[in-house]
């Protein structure tokens, strides 16, 4: 297995320096995953109003952590596709995340309005009786 540059410090034989090899799919995963991570918190943080955790916002953390990785897979696999003869695919890419954040958003709204109806339903019940 081909790790690049390190391949050099392990004794073995270096085909490329580091694109196309295996060291440059590790870093590039790590951090397209970072970058995707760090911005969906700060999202679900400004949308909610206070930091997200599992113990306070549990449906919130499950959501920034399905999303958080599979933008940060569409982010590192677009990186990986740019070139002149790809742009048509990228904006494929890019129309995508644009569709599933509209979802998302919409989702979002409709949980919040959900939330707010029985709490409604809940003080009427409370003022009635």
């Amino acid at each position: 297995m081909d790790y690049g540059c390190i391949n050099k410090a392990i004794g073995r034989k270096v085909g490329k320096n580091f694109w196309g090899t295996r060291s440059e799919h590790i870093v590039g995963v790590a951090a397209a995953l970072a970058v995707a991570d760090h911005g969906s918190a700060a999202i679900f943080q400004n949308y909610l109003g206070k930091a997200i955790s599992f113990a306070e916002t549990p449906a919130a953390f499950i959501a920034h952590t399905f999303f958080s990785i599979y933008f940060g897979v569409i982010l590192y696999v677009a990186g990986k596709r740019v070139s002149s003869a790809q742009i048509c695919f990228l904006l494929n890419i890019f129309n995508l995340i644009f569709l599933y954040l509209i979802c998302l958003i919409q989702l979002m709204q409709f949980s919040t309005l959900t939330m707010l109806e029985r709490e409604c339903q809940f003080s009427r019940r409370n003022y009635t009786t």
